[in-house]
């Protein structure tokens, strides 16, 4: 039909968004949520997500995402670390990719590599954890 926009279908998952970054909106740093994500907007830092992550069509990523669903229709600079990933046609990943299951549209464009198997987590990749030693400095004589 003429002048109707095509709409992202992402309804299945629309109860459980509970974190919102709206188009004009741009984080500088990491951000990570419990439930379902879906961004809009720009990040400029790694995105971290228990239940999953949806880019919108003018979504920008420049950082590593970890998911255990990730939807994308916009742009990620950045490995890919997800269970389920859905590339949809306007999608552009440029980084590498490590997944159990990938499904990708025509038109959806990935640079990088590919890898897919049962380790899909980066090892402390994206929350490193400081190391405090409990011993006294030792003075230089």
């Amino acid at each position: 039909m003429l002048g109707t926009k095509k709409r992202e279908n992402h309804t299945e998952h629309s109860a459980n968004i509970t974190t919102l970054i709206a188009e004009n909106c741009t984080v500088k740093g990491s951000i990570s949520a419990d439930e379902f994500m879906k961004i809009d907007g720009k990040i400029l830092g790694s995105v971290e997500s228990t239940g999953g992550v949806i880019l919108g069509r003018n979504a920008l990523v420049k950082g590593d995402v970890n998911t255990k669903e990730l939807t994308v229709c916009g742009k990620i600079e950045g490995n890919v670390f997800a269970d389920k990933l859905i590339l949809k046609s306007t999608a552009t990943i440029n980084g590498d990719i490590s997944v159990k299951s990938l499904q990708m549209e025509t038109g959806s464009v990935y640079n990088g590599n590919v890898s897919m198997g049962t380790q899909t987590q980066p090892q402390n990749q994206l929350s490193p954890q400081l190391q405090i030693s409990k011993e006294p400095m030792k003075k230089k004589a």
